[in-house]
């Protein structure tokens, strides 16, 4: 079982326990109409995935309002690195090639109809609970909550699969790095019976009672010698297996709050294909002035 430390001295700070992933969830079923039978690790391969699904007549792939920003910052992050998408964020460094390039990998994707119709106006939580849960869409770039999040719409015969964000060609990172973390238990510094929370805790966090959880929220467990895991969700274990390096929220792209509000909403354009990528960099070059 994992746990946070501060930076200098090594201090205990918290216990995590339901621990999350994001990364694309999928209808096995969906992809097993359009004969794919491999999941896509690069970007060419992912396109590939999405062509072939638009050929057998289904939507690709959705998103809602809510994780807009989860899409860019992935993208970006994969080119040059979480540091350099804070950099870009704060400093207003939209002119940055990387920038640009994300934009025109999004815009292919728009105007080859791989985008639901539905991406421009969707407000969560309507692309994941009317088009994914209900088979209308095949993808979606969620955390590793979604199965449980939509299980009365997707019902018991929902077949479900994940993988993660594609690499990309000469990017700063490939599918080892990804978005994960977890809720936290925390003890007050003054508290005057500190053992007694620990051990609470712990006994939360580990063992029966941390299987109990898992299985009751169709989470994962926290305690790694769980490692029987909800069926919804032992999708993502591999996901999570190979996850070496971790991005942060969004990956970095809501550093700058002042900012955040424009990248979303332009970039909910951009998917939708109301704007270009030439557009979408030069508002965002306005904006940051």
């Amino acid at each position: 079982m994992a746990a946070c430390r501060d930076a200098g001295g090594g201090t205990l700070k918290t216990i995590p326990y339901q621990p999350n992933v994001f990364a694309f969830f999928y209808n096995k079923d969906l992809f097993e109409q359009a004969g794919i039978t491999e999941e896509p690790k690069t970007w060419d391969e992912f396109k590939d995935v999405c062509q072939k699904l638009k050929d057998a007549g289904i939507t690709p792939m959705t998103m809602d309002d809510a994780y807009a920003t989860c899409v860019i910052g992935y993208h970006l992050a994969r080119l040059v690195g979480e540091d350099k998408v804070k950099e870009i964020v704060t400093e207003g460094e939209w002119d940055d090639p990387a920038v640009l390039q994300m934009a025109q990998d999004i815009e292919e994707l728009a105007s080859n109809g791989y985008y639901s119709e539905m991406v421009g106006s969707n407000v969560w939580p309507a692309g994941q609970n009317t088009e994914l849960a209900l088979g209308t869409a095949a993808m979606y770039l969620n955390g590793s909550w979604l199965p449980n999040e939509v299980k009365e719409m997707a019902g018991p015969d929902f077949h479900w699969g994940c993988f993660a964000y594609p690499a990309l060609t000469d990017g700063a990172n490939g599918i080892e790095t990804n978005n994960f973390g977890a809720q936290v238990f925390g003890i007050n510094k003054d508290t005057k019976l500190a053992k007694e929370a620990f051990d609470l805790i712990t006994f939360l966090t580990k063992g029966e009672y941390d299987q109990k959880l898992a299985d009751e929220t169709v989470g994962i467990p926290a305690d790694t010698t769980n490692t029987e895991w909800p069926a919804m969700v032992e999708c993502a274990k591999p996901v999570i297996e190979q996850s070496t390096n971790r991005f942060t929220w969004a990956c970095g792209v809501e550093s700058n709050v002042d900012m955040t509000p424009v990248i979303k909403e332009n970039f909910i354009k951009l998917m939708a294909g109301s704007i270009t990528a030439d557009e979408f960099v030069s508002t965002m070059q306005d904006a940051a002035k």
